[in-house]
């Protein structure tokens, strides 16, 4: 009996392994890329090193270039742990192994009650983002002193258009003589709108005194139209004052 020796050996031989492939994380761009999410200016790690010189790992400097290319303002300090101000989290704390992680706040560790010993609620990047809690003792071996702050960039709001050159002179006895007519015109309703509510009060004097006790309902029904009449002319004059001084608010006080 004839054996196909062809099969059995290509059975028996082992099959070849794949390659093993080392895939570095770049936890200083992954923090980065982090951070911009965090305030709303996501970049991919592909658009925030596009112009950049970079070459292996992302150095410190270009990871301060590439937070302002996305609209952040940073800087980097050179300051413990312990002394980094809680206000600016979350910021980027720099490793030891050229790497880095996110801050996101600290606490004081209840299991230590003779010294002021944190607890750090940190993101490594190269696990995750979920935040992880990790102690002093770890965050000291991990921690190479310095650390990136970052904040977005205040931007002017030039929706109104570029100010123009104010005119010399004083600021409010020029701007009442630009606008003398509005402001006269004001002044005048105002004491009309003063005479006319006087109206109700000579009313009801005049109802006391002469209406009551001679029961003078004709005299009566005369003054309560005048003083409806009154009120009618107030209430105009209050409606152009208000337009008037409106009108006058509204323009700008250089032109």
């Amino acid at each position: 009996m004839v054996t196909d020796n062809t099969s059995v050996n290509s059975a028996a031989a082992p099959q070849p392994m794949p390659s093993a492939q080392t895939h570095t994380h770049d936890t200083l761009l992954q923090s980065v890329a982090w951070l911009c999410d965090h305030y709303g200016v996501g970049r991919s790690p592909q658009a925030l090193t596009a112009g950049l010189p970079k070459v292996g790992l992302l150095s410190p400097s270009l990871a301060l270039a590439s937070l302002s290319n996305a609209g952040l303002s940073a800087g980097l300090v050179e300051r413990r742990v312990q002394a980094l101000p809680t206000q600016l989290v979350p910021m980027i704390l720099l490793r030891k192994d050229q790497g880095g992680c996110i801050l996101l706040g600290r606490r004081l560790d209840p299991q230590v009650k003779d010294k002021r010993v944190f607890l750090y609620q940190v993101i490594l990047p190269e696990i995750g983002n979920e935040p992880v809690e990790l102690p002093q003792s770890d965050v000291d071996n991990l921690y190479a002193g310095f650390a990136i702050l970052a904040k977005l960039t205040a931007k002017v709001d030039t929706r109104a258009g570029e100010e123009t050159a104010r005119p010399a002179g004083h600021w409010l006895l020029s701007t009442l003589w630009r606008y003398r007519r509005y402001y006269r015109s004001a002044a005048i309703g105002a004491v009309l709108i003063n005479v006319l509510a006087l109206a109700s009060i000579f009313f009801t004097m005049n109802v006391y005194d002469r209406v009551v006790p001679n029961q003078a309902f004709i005299t009566l029904w005369s003054l309560a139209i005048g003083v409806v009449v009154a009120m009618v002319f107030e209430a105009i004059a209050r409606y152009v004052r208000a337009h008037l001084l409106d009108m006058a608010g509204k323009k700008p006080i250089w032109c």
